[in-house]
């Protein structure tokens, strides 16, 4: 029986039990025992669906998506085309999406004027763009048009001049955006207070119908995004407490969904197949993500990884694509997995990126087809509801006018409710967010967050806590660090309320969930972590190395391997019959120091021994004559190379020797005379003093064993010489036997001649 369960790995030594939890698993520090981990839990796990299975997760994609490397990828993915659009122009890029391929220009508007927003809509062939100013309105055209070129091809809820940003409800047909302008015609809030300027408005794409949906924001809409097959709506309002809304398409169940670590939200995009809401900060350059029901929140891509001053985003497959004034056109992998890649597009002060693709937009039943309003019919989580003009409510089917005098209207509202009549008639209060009752009397504020919270007042009837530092949950009943860190660790908080973690030694992870040990030992299931942080696996008898990873029973090479827990190392019990701790055929099959070999053609092996002995395993003393053959050998093996080396560094010096000899026979060389047509060699011993070491066959005229005579006063006198001297006196033609002598001598030895022979 396993002692540290199914789920771990045991080490069991005389005295202690080490668990390890195997992959897929998590120690319960409460009790001790492994158990699953849920990897769908985790921020970017899976691109689209993903599966819990015991010990590991299954990821799946969506119809018309395949997997690829660990994403999903769309069919005909290179079919993708990306609008860029900035203050004035919207362009149109294909894929790979770059300014020396084929861009086209979708729309350009004038100076005065400038692009806010912009979306699309699949099954209506149409882009369409919003703009502020003159001219101000939502404007669409069809993508594929015949005429060449086409500009503001239709206008859509032309009474509002200032949308924001724009999103398009594909499946019901419908368009919502974010609105600056001010109110002018009645609604039950303008009596008692001040009109509002910004709203959520909704109209039809192809028809005339439009109205505000929502008016009461605390600040300034800006982005806005829709879910139709969740029938919800997401926006982000800007202003002293910036935040993230979320309300049913239909206006119903609204509520803030994120209203931490924001500054600027400007952008706002829902990537429906991780469920999941992304959104881009501006001022702090990031990109954060929460799930559908407001948990996991996350930042996805900081400036870490280069982004700087995201505008707008887009998500498609497993991408974001985005656009910013300062930076231009980028795209970065949605879960946060490397560096932002900005796109070379040469377009200038970028606002918005959007991506159109066939499966993009995922079709889904219409509810409304079921349904006949007179005026708007608009999607919510159960399905679909008719909606009335602002100041108009549903009264049996049909749209009534609620404007009711106070002479009429005979109940006292609290708490600053308004009397208003109802579906069937009846009179009633409405009461402002946090309020509740017949006469708006209930504070739903009163006690209601705990630990310091503060109540923020809540459209859907129930108030919103801000907690404070530590303290999370919906009415702020819960520490940051609830069960946050794993296996010991301590937990802390930031000054953004997130919660870290301070590991023991063995963990490690953002929560301390790893075991430091976990996939670093290979068959290990323990190791010590030294003062230095340094990791030693402790290994299982069978196994050895740093890593635990060589496993010893290798060496019994198909003999049965025993292990001997009393030595802590393993027995072989090798094929013929040999019991060692090792089969390898070369271990221990030389003796005396001999060296064992393999032979590569029989796999025998074969011993090369030491000079003292021999034998087919090096077993017996050498023989006499065996030793000195040896030794010959191995003194042939070093006189060798010394007689070459020898003969090497002589050759040297003799050639050195020979070219000192050459420069200084140079300096004075003997020349043969020609008398008629014949060489006359003289020997001479003053010529000969200056031939240092020549070869006495040489100059054969001069005798070997010639002598000096002190007495003699010709010793240096040559008998030609004289001859030439002598005939120059007796004849007539001096001049000549002179112009011979000077030929025949040097200039600044002539004087000594003429001495000698006189």
């Amino acid at each position: 029986v396993n002692p540290c369960g199914d789920d771990a790995y045991c080490n069991q030594t005389k005295s202690l039990v080490f668990c390890r939890c195997k992959p897929g698993f998590q120690r319960n520090r409460r009790n001790r025992q492994c158990e699953d981990i849920n990897e769908c839990m985790i921020f970017g796990t899976c691109s689209h669906q993903c599966t819990n299975v015991k010990g590991s997760y299954k990821c799946i994609c969506e119809r018309n998506y395949k997997e690829k490397n660990n994403s999903c990828i769309a069919k005909g993915s290179e079919d993708q085309v990306l609008y860029i659009a900035n203050d004035t122009d919207i362009l149109g890029f294909i894929y790979p999406f770059n300014y020396s391929d084929v861009h086209q220009q979708i729309s350009h508007v004038e100076h005065n004027s400038r692009i806010t927003g912009m979306d699309v809509y699949y099954q209506g062939d149409m882009i369409i763009w919003s703009t502020q100013f003159n001219p101000g309105g939502i404007f669409y055209k069809k993508l594929h048009s015949r005429e060449r070129r086409q500009s503001n091809s239709g206008l859509i809820c032309p009474e509002f001049k200032r949308p924001r940003d724009i999103a398009v409800d594909w499946i019901a047909g419908n368009i919502y955006w974010t609105d600056h302008s001010r109110m002018h015609w009645f609604s039950y809030y303008t009596t008692h207070w001040t009109s509002l300027r910004y709203s959520i408005n909704v109209g039809q794409l192809n028809g005339p119908n439009c109205t505000r949906l929502l008016t009461n924001t605390a600040g300034e809409p800006y982005a806005i995004a829709v879910n139709p097959k969740k029938g919800m709506m997401y926006w982000t309002v800007i202003g002293d407490h910036s935040h993230i809304e979320e309300a049913a398409m239909d206006g119903t169940l609204r509520r803030i969904l994120v209203q931490k670590n924001l500054q600027r939200p400007t952008g706002l995009v829902v990537d429906q197949f991780s469920q999941r809401l992304f959104w881009a900060d501006f001022e702090l350059s990031v990109i954060g993500s929460i799930l559908f029901d407001g948990s996991d929140s996350v930042v996805s891509v900081s400036s870490e990884q280069g982004l700087l001053h995201p505008h707008r985003i887009d998500i498609f497959e497993d991408y974001i694509y985005g656009a910013g004034p300062k930076t231009g056109a980028f795209r970065v992998q949605k879960f946060g997995s490397g560096s932002v890649e900005y796109l070379n597009l040469n377009v200038d002060k970028t606002k918005s990126a959007l991506i159109f693709h066939r499966y993009k937009q995922i079709d889904s039943p219409n509810p409304c087809l079921d349904l006949t309003c007179e005026f708007l019919c608009l999607l919510n989580p159960s399905g679909a509801a008719c909606v009335c003009p602002e100041g108009k409510s549903l009264i049996n089917g049909t749209c009534s006018d609620l404007r009711l005098s106070e002479d009429t209207c005979k109940l006292t509202c609290e708490n600053g409710g308004r009397c208003i009549m109802n579906e069937k008639g009846d009179l009633r209060c409405h009461c402002w967010p946090s309020y509740s009752g017949e006469r708006c009397e209930t504070n739903h504020c009163y006690n209601y967050c705990q630990n310091g919270g503060t109540c923020v007042a809540s459209a859907l009837g129930r108030p919103t806590c801000s907690c404070a530092l530590g303290f999370t949950g919906s009415n702020c009943n819960q520490t940051v660090c609830d069960h946050f860190c794993q296996n010991g660790g301590t937990c802390s908080v930031t000054a953004g309320n997130q919660p870290f973690c301070h590991c023991l030694t063995e963990y490690t992870g953002d929560r301390c969930q790893y075991y430091v040990c976990h996939h670093y030992c290979v068959n290990s299931e323990s190791c010590t972590i030294a003062d230095d942080g340094s990791v030693e696996c402790v290994c299982p008898i069978q196994y050895e190395g740093p890593k635990c990873e060589v496993d010893k029973c290798v060496r019994c090479h198909g003999g049965h391997c025993i292990i001997n827990k009393d030595s802590d190392d393993i027995i072989c019990n090798c094929t013929n019959g040999k019991i060692a701790s090792s089969c390898q055929l070369c271990d221990g099959y030389c003796y005396n120091g001999g060296a064992c070999q393999l032979d590569p053609e029989t796999n025998i092996p074969v011993c090369l021994c030491s000079a003292n002995w021999s034998g087919t395993q090096c077993e017996r003393p050498a023989p006499k004559s065996s030793k000195s053959d040896n030794i010959s050998t191995r003194s042939i093996a070093i006189i060798v190379p010394l007689v070459l080396l020898v003969t090497l560094i002589t050759t040297l010096v003799i050639g050195l020797l020979l070219c000192k000899r050459k420069r200084r026979t140079k300096t004075i060389r003997r020349q043969p005379m020609i008398n008629g047509g014949i060489n006359v060699e003289i020997g001479n011993p003053s010529y000969n003093m200056y031939e240092v070491g020549h070869d006495h066959n040489e100059g054969g005229l001069l005798d070997p064993d010639f002598t000096v005579n002190p007495e003699k006063p010709t010793n240096y006198s040559n008998p030609v010489y004289a001859k030439l001297y002598m005939d120059g006196q007796n004849c007539r033609n001096s001049l000549a036997s002179v112009d011979e002598r000077k030929e025949l001598l040097p200039k600044k030895i002539d004087i000594g001649i003429r001495e000698t022979v006189a």
